[in-house]
């Protein structure tokens, strides 16, 4: 075989590990999902993934843009006795236009304020003015809802429920990612995982899983996501039978394409340096803004925009000649694992939070919303999770052996490695030109692109990917290929559907 070293296929064997729930993810999501599982039942032994990149989605949207007040990005609900959860329901549900789950969009409106008062009782330090939370209003929202830190409001989120996982004593895998998950009798029973660091596979035991994983934005070729978000959520539960909704929408925002990059502006902000309409910007395919004192004058900005203001300035940019582009980048993924107000997947003891969960938005989100949705949903998730192990019956635990006949382990050479690279990298192409393209030839066109691709990967594998587990090594680089093909052939067949 030309695509392995000669000698090095192998059985595999795994470290075993028992749960009653695993986690898959270490964002809003999953940490809140972890905790209340244990607010649920405290005698549930609970293991969390976290992949072990220095930034998730949580984190790294304080990086991306920042609203204004600074600290990044804000949390919205209904804060405001001005406001109302049907004020907030129906702004939801008309960027939504009609896509979403109305029952699922109905309760995050309802739970999203009580979302935010629980992570400001565990410590979240919000901007207060007289007492009072300072609030901002945001596009497409009627009110003021913009809760935000000016310690960063996603790194203050995972800092007090990190705290309040570890009083919990929940166990969080550092540098580790699922590769597989397993099912016994149509129920969800395992998952097969690697370490980074220890380089070895774990098998983790379990009678229910939540996939928290975040969304596949890294995939694209410019997106405000860190890279690694390859939407392995959506591979892992859709090869246990998951199904799956609104897989052609995807979330995009404009980013810098020219210095200072990957720099993330709000509307407000953006249209303060151009000369155009929020409509006729959607439909640009890029914006050239050029700062005007007159619409923002600077001691505005540097108070509104801090951190923005001072990346501008350390990237040498003149603020009386210079213009910066934006282009459209992959934000948020809108559709993603079909579940119910249960986080109920239709796999039997899977469940969903966060991004990687379809309903609660459609063709389009609220600013604001995104780490609430994982807050929201992920305390739905582990409550549900938990008490679904609670009423399965006592048996005694067998650990489950998970070596199939003929399953090796493969070690790839160095130079297919690199194959798998270059097929990743124009995958990424192909997804970011398929993103804003209203052509249906072209549309197309990008779907056969995508299905030589796949070809070509089971060329080079010379047998089907779920017939052996590659070495702890090269694990992460073949899941991600796989991931980022099935979300590249969903996605766009999607888009070609949806037209």
């Amino acid at each position: 075989m030309l695509n392995i070293d000669e000698g090095t296929e192998k059985k595999e064997t795994n470290d075993n590990l028992n749960a009653d729930v695993l986690v898959i993810g270490s964002g809003a999501a999953g940490l809140r999902a972890a905790v209340s599982i244990i607010e649920t039942d405290i005698n549930l032994n609970v293991i969390v993934l976290n992949k072990g990149e220095k930034n998730n989605c949580t984190s790294y949207a304080d990086n991306s843009f920042e609203i204004s007040g600074g600290g990044g990005c804000g949390l919205s609900a209904v804060l405001d006795d001005k406001d109302s959860v049907d004020k907030y329901y129906d702004d939801l549900s008309k960027i939504a236009m009609g896509r979403n789950n109305k029952r699922l969009t109905r309760l995050f409106s309802e739970q999203a304020t009580d979302a935010i008062n629980y992570i400001r009782e565990l410590g979240v330090k919000f901007e207060h003015k007289d007492n009072n939370l300072t609030l901002v209003k945001e596009i497409w929202h009627q009110e003021s809802r913009m809760a935000y830190s000016k310690h960063g409001t996603g790194n203050e989120v995972l800092r007090v429920l990190k705290s309040k996982a570890e009083e919990y004593g929940i166990n969080i895998l550092n540098d580790s990612f699922a590769y597989r998950l397993y099912k016994k009798n149509e129920q969800i029973s395992g998952c097969l995982t690697y370490n980074k660091k220890t380089e070895k596979s774990i098998y983790i035991q379990c009678k229910s899983i939540i996939i928290a994983t975040g969304g596949a934005g890294g995939l694209f070729r410019h997106t405000t996501n860190p890279r690694h978000l390859t939407g392995d959520g959506i591979l892992l539960s859709h090869e246990v039978g998951a199904k799956l909704c609104n897989m052609d929408l995807y979330d995009d925002i404009p980013m810098s394409l020219s210095q200072p990059r990957s720099l993330g502006f709000i509307p407000a902000l953006l249209l303060s340096g151009v000369n155009h309409s929020v409509p006729e910007l959607l439909d640009m395919e890029t914006v050239t803004w050029k700062y005007n004192k007159n619409k923002l004058p600077e001691k505005d900005f540097i108070s509104s925009y801090p951190e923005t203001y001072q990346r501008i300035k350390r990237s040498n940019f003149n603020f009386e000649t210079d213009s910066i582009t934006f282009g459209w980048a992959a934000h948020f993924m809108l559709g993603g694992i079909e579940i119910n107000c249960k986080c109920e997947t239709s796999v039997k003891g899977l469940y969903s939070a966060g991004e990687v969960s379809g309903g609660v938005n459609g063709s389009g989100r609220l600013p604001g919303t995104g780490i609430v949705d994982g807050l929201v949903l992920g305390k739905i998730a582990g409550k549900e999770a938990a008490q679904f192990v609670s009423q399965l019956p006592v048996k005694k635990s067998k650990t489950q052996k998970i070596q199939k006949a003929g399953l090796k382990t493969i070690i790839f050479t160095d130079s297919v490695l690199n194959h798998f690279k270059t097929l990743q990298q124009s995958l990424s192409e192909l997804l970011y030109s398929a993103f804003r393209e209203n052509n249906l030839n072209k549309i197309n066109e990008y779907n056969k692109e995508v299905n030589k691709i796949s070809n070509q990967f089971k060329d080079l594998l010379e047998c089907d990917a779920n017939s052996f587990n590659p070495i702890s090594s090269q694990a992460q680089i073949i899941l991600e290929l796989r991931s980022s093909l099935l979300f590249s052939t969903i996605y766009i067949n999607a888009r070609y559907r949806c037209h």
